[in-house]
């Protein structure tokens, strides 16, 4: 079986989550960025990445299912709960059939718990499209 980049080959929702972590990691090492993870299950961000002194707390989301409007839903929330500058500072959300990130400071969020995105139009003025692929955001 060959894997795709455009769906997660998981079956569940967490298997899901970790396919995006992966794909995560593999792009943030690809800009130079070095990666580490948390042990265990229990922080609120997923890795923490950056340059020499500049380090970030990174909570990885994913979504590969269009919603009537036609933009991707992203719950950007734990346990209905929005993030906070003192838990997570960046919220990386990865839509897999447009393989694309979104790279959005937690201060940006404003405890907002459901993002919708639209990676698939490029004229889309959305209140997300300045984070789109916005890995600069860690240099």
């Amino acid at each position: 079986m060959r894997a795709s980049w455009s769906k997660p080959v998981a079956r569940t929702k967490k298997s899901k989550g970790e396919v995006a972590e992966i794909r995560f990691a593999a792009v943030a090492i690809a800009y130079g960025l070095a990666l580490a993870r948390p042990w265990g299950d229990s922080e609120k961000f997923d890795f923490i990445t950056g340059r020499t002194r500049n380090l970030w707390r990174v909570q990885v989301k994913s979504t590969s299912a269009k919603g009537p409007s036609g933009g991707y839903a992203v719950n950007a929330c734990t346990q209905g709960k929005s993030y906070t500058e003192d838990e997570v500072d960046f919220l990386a959300a990865y839509v897999f059939p447009a393989n694309t990130w979104y790279i959005i400071p937690i201060r940006a969020l404003r405890g907002a718990k459901m993002l919708l995105l639209h990676p698939e139009s490029r004229r889309s003025s959305g209140k997300w499209e300045a984070f789109r692929e916005a890995w600069r955001l860690f240099t």
